[in-house]
């Protein structure tokens, strides 16, 4: 894969490749943890479904390809986007073993 240099406008903690890699990870660790998904059911929604799309697209670009444009989407589907993530819950720890064990079977 080729690393592509983006510019950060100001100083953030992290790197924009793990900041945006951690939101995933964290719902990924819910998902798992609250017994919504199997590890591999995770694996296969990135796998199969917003993996191709991002890696040829991104996230914004996808957005924008969905509807009429950035602003439609988000007028459209804001309120829904909003309710799914009131319902993520709190940042996980990473550290329940019941988790990391389900994960790592």
């Amino acid at each position: 894969m080729a690393v592509e240099p983006v510019r950060l406008h100001h100083e953030v903690v992290g790197f924009a490749v793990n900041r945006l890699q951690y939101v995933l990870l964290a719902e990924a660790w819910r998902l798992v943890g609250d017994n919504v998904l199997s590890p591999e059911d995770v694996d296969k929604v990135m796998r199969a479904g917003l993996g191709p799309r991002y890696a040829i697209y991104g996230p914004l670009q996808t957005v924008h390809l969905n509807a009429n444009g950035i602003r439609d989407y988000f007028v459209r589907y804001g309120d829904g986007i909003r309710k799914v993530m009131a319902d993520m819950g709190p940042i996980p720890t990473f550290k329940e073993d019941a988790v990391i064990q389900k994960l790592e079977s």
